[in-house]
């Protein structure tokens, strides 16, 4: 008898399996991102002559990339709001006779996995550029540092997407969606307005105390991840598909 981590990763197998375009689309996008950063990332540290946008957009785009690097594109992305594909994908699942914990590990195990070959696309296009066109570009463990104060940032936003994800409607997570992104809008305007970079703060932490932001970034995930799995247990538990 096949174990529930053992169960979780063959759904996750699966579901790889059946977006191998998006995922070919989804690291070419997170490629694109890293771009995009970069030029805003290099505009502000030009010094003189800084367009005031280049503070903002660095901010906007570096949330919304990172907060998004546990989705791949697959048919159940286009399809949700028409079908309602994540409820009824859910639904599927909770008829077979899967244990619910094991649907919950599967899709921590789709974050992380996800997360993986998309931030390697996205932190590594990033670091790349740094090094290529830096004066001096943030050590091996700075950099390490602001990647995992980074990653807490995502795992935090994506077990707020899961929840949505299962308690809403394909047209009610189509508006969460909205919001959440007009929240990422709104708060990267409020810091550009009162003279905070949110990018450039983090980096600033990890070149002053790499090590320490590690740790605690570390320690930040795994607590992340273990009181996310079990209120999402919960939350499955309760959750009335009917």
């Amino acid at each position: 008898m096949k174990t529930q981590w053992q169960q979780a990763w063959m759904i996750t197998k699966t579901e790889l399996g059946r977006s191998k375009i998006g995922l070919v689309a989804s690291l070419i996008l997170n490629g694109f991102i890293a771009l995009s950063v970069y030029s805003f990332w290099n505009g502000v540290q030009l010094k003189a002559g800084v367009e005031p946008l280049n503070h903002f957009l660095l901010d906007y785009m570096s949330i919304i990339g990172v907060t998004n690097l546990g989705f791949i594109f697959s048919a159940r992305h286009f399809k949700y709001m028409e079908t309602d594909s994540y409820r009824n994908y859910l639904r599927k699942l909770r008829t077979m006779p899967i244990d619910m914990r094991t649907i919950v590990s599967s899709r921590f195990i789709q974050i992380g996995m996800n997360t993986l070959m998309n931030g390697s696309i996205y932190f590594g296009v990033l670091y790349i550029l740094m090094l290529a066109n830096d004066e001096q570009p943030a050590s091996v463990i700075t950099y390490a540092g602001f990647v995992a104060f980074l990653l807490c940032v995502s795992l935090l936003m994506h077990m707020v997407y899961i929840r949505f994800e299962w308690t809403q409607s394909g047209k009610g997570y189509f508006f969460v969606l909205l919001g959440i992104i007009a929240a990422y809008l709104l708060v990267s305007i409020l810091l550009y307005l009162s003279g905070v970079n949110f990018t450039l703060s983090i980096m600033f932490l990890a070149e002053h105390y790499a090590i320490l932001t590690i740790l605690i970034s570390l320690i930040g995930l795994v607590l992340l991840s273990v009181l996310g799995y079990r209120s999402n247990c919960k939350l499955l538990m309760k959750q009335d598909l009917a």
